[in-house]
């Protein structure tokens, strides 16, 4: 109950409130630093996790992080796609890993393994395409739409495959 009130109260313009029985479990998670207040929480309902990770920029406003929760092979493959691609050009929804193609028409590739990512950047390096990983180049040119799950609602993700 108490994740569900903290996640209303930091985000009281949801479109539908977080209720207890939206989460399945949450617990306190302790690292080294005795300060953190970490709190890992499973939603029992994919559409309220969705709609409260579209909102986590006002999250982030306010101090407090959201992020998904990757198994080690993901996380792997996250770190290689970043190391190669750029972190702004890497992402998670749903914990699947997504490299940007190109940002201004927001065409995108899933990447299973960190072959997948070798193979993706090698393509584009071939085809002299790889996206610009530079922060100045999302302030001049900003994405079309708001996030990943928004421009997907909206029918402007192309997912490309590979071979």
């Amino acid at each position: 109950m108490y994740v569900a009130d903290s996640i209303n109260h930091f985000l009281p313009s949801l479109p539908v409130p977080v209720h207890w029985s939206d989460i399945s479990s949450a617990h306190k998670f302790y690292t080294k630093n005795k300060q953190s207040n970490v709190i890992i929480a499973r939603f029992a309902n994919r559409c309220i996790k969705t709609m409260v990770y579209d909102h986590r920029d006002m999250i982030t406003k306010k101090g407090l992080s959201i992020s998904e929760h990757l198994l080690d092979k993901n996380i792997e493959v996250l770190k290689k796609g970043r190391a190669l691609f750029g972190y702004r050009n890497v992402f998670t929804e749903n914990c699947y890993i997504y490299v940007v193609i190109n940002r201004r028409s927001g065409e995108t590739c899933k990447v299973n393994s960190i072959d997948d990512v070798e193979k993706l950047y090698d393509r584009l390096k071939a085809s002299n395409s790889l996206p610009p990983s530079k922060f100045s180049f999302y302030r001049r040119h900003p994405t079309p739409a708001t996030s990943h799950y928004e421009a997907a609602k909206r029918g402007n993700i192309t997912v490309t495959h590979l071979d």
